[in-house]
C-alpha cells in the first residue's frame, strides 16, 4: 500500500515497469529501451522507499519492545506470582551436600534480619551427577525439616525427540550439557542420597519469604548491613524470574563461560551461513539468472517456485 500511494504520487509508470508486453521485436525494444529509462530515472524513488521502509520497520520495532518492557512491568506490579516471594542469595561457601546448608542458612537469615523465611533452596552443581533427575529425587524421603530440601524440579526427565536430539546434538557442540531423557533405570534410594551428599554448592540459594513485604524489607536490610554466613558476606536482591523458567542445570555454568558460549555459537552461525549461501543459495541463484536468454524468455513457474522453496527451508534451517 506504501508503494502504490508513493509511486502513484510521483510517477504511475512506475507500476508499469516490468508488465509491458511486445509482439514484435521493434515493439520489443521500444518496450526495452522505455523500461530502462524509466528505471533508471525514478531510481532514486525506490532507494527512498527501501530505506524508508527499513527505518520505519526497525523504528517501529524498537518502539513496539519498549511498548512491551512498560507492559511487563506494569503487568508484574499489579500481578503477584511466586517470585515475589523469593529473593536470591549470592555469596555461599562452596559447601557439599553433607552440610545442612538449608536448614542453617534459614536461620542465619531468620535472627539477624527479624523476616519470616518460609524456605531456602540452595543451587546445586548437578553437574557431577548428570543421571540424577526430577523422578530419581522423588524417590529420596524426605526428613524431618519441610524446609530443609532439594531443588528437584530443574527440568530432567522430560522425553526427547527427533528435533530436541539435533537441538541438543547442537548443544553439545557448544559445550552445554544434556539434559537426560526420560529413563526407567532410576538409581537406588542410598545410591541417590550419597550422590546428593557429593553434590557442591555454586554459591547461590533462593530463599522464599511469607509475603512480598517481607521479602523487600529483607532486601533493603542487606543492602546497609552486612550479612555474615560462615565466614562469607551474603547478598540479597529480589528475584527477577519464575522458578519454571530457571534451567536448573545449567546454574554452575558462570558468566564467561556463557559469553564465550554465545560467541562461539555466533561464529557458528556465520559459519553455516557462509555455507548455504555457497553451496545452495549462490549456485540456485546463477542457474536461474544465467536461464534466461537474450530474448527475455520467462522462467516457469516451477523454477521460481523451486528457487522460493529453497530461499525458505535455508531461512527455517537458520532460524533453528
Amino acid at each position: 500500500l506504501a508503494w502504490f500511494v508513493l509511486a502513484t504520487s510521483v510517477d504511475p509508470d512506475l507500476l508499469s515497469v516490468g508488465f509491458q508486453r511486445a509482439n514484435t521485436p521493434r515493439e520489443y525494444c521500444m518496450v526495452v529501451h522505455w523500461g530502462y529509462a524509466r528505471q533508471h530515472a525514478n531510481l532514486w524513488v525506490k532507494w527512498t522507499f527501501c530505506l524508508g521502509a527499513y527505518f520505519f520497520s526497525f523504528g517501529a520495532a524498537l518502539f513496539y519492545a519498549a511498548f512491551q518492557e512498560v507492559r511487563f512491568h506494569k503487568l508484574d506490579a499489579d500481578t503477584t506470582t511466586m517470585m515475589d516471594f523469593a529473593a536470591v542469595c549470592t555469596g555461599l561457601p562452596p559447601l557439599s551436600g553433607k552440610d545442612k546448608v538449608e536448614r542453617d542458612l534459614r536461620t542465619v537469615i531468620q535472627d539477624r534480619l527479624g523476616q519470616e523465611v518460609v524456605g531456602v533452596s540452595v543451587c546445586w552443581d548437578f553437574s557431577i551427577h548428570p543421571e540424577l533427575s526430577s523422578e530419581s529425587l522423588q524417590e529420596v524421603p524426605g526428613d524431618d525439616d519441610p524446609n530443609d530440601a532439594v531443588v528437584s524440579s530443574f527440568g530432567h526427565g522430560r522425553k526427547q525427540g527427533l528435533l530436541r536430539k539435533a537441538l541438543s546434538f547442537m548443544d553439545g557442540m557448544l559445550g552445554f550439557p544434556d539434559c537426560p531423557s526420560r529413563s526407567s533405570d532410576i538409581p537406588a534410594a542410598s545410591d541417590i542420597e550419597e550422590m546428593l551428599k557429593e553434590l557442591k554448592c555454586i554459591g547461590s540459594a533462593v530463599v522464599v519469604f511469607d509475603s512480598e513485604v517481607e521479602r523487600d524489607r529483607a532486601v533493603n536490610v542487606v543492602q546497609t548491613e552486612c550479612l555474615e554466613f560462615m565466614g562469607n558476606t551474603l547478598k540479597l536482591h529480589a528475584c527477577s524470574y519464575e522458578p519454571d523458567t530457571v534451567l536448573w542445570h545449567n546454574l554452575h555454568v558462570g558468566q564467561w563461560t556463557k559469553r564465550w558460549r554465545s560467541l562461539a555459537g555466533s561464529l557458528m552461525l556465520l559459519v553455516f551461513l557462509g555455507l548455504w549461501v555457497l553451496l545452495f543459495f549462490l549456485p540456485a541463484t546463477l542457474y536461474l539468472q544465467s536461464f534466461a536468454n537474450a530474448m527475455g524468455n520467462r522462467l516457469d513457474m516451477i523454477y521460481t517456485g523451486l528457487f522460493t522453496l529453497l530461499v525458505v527451508a535455508g531461512n527455517q534451517i537458520m532460524y533453528l
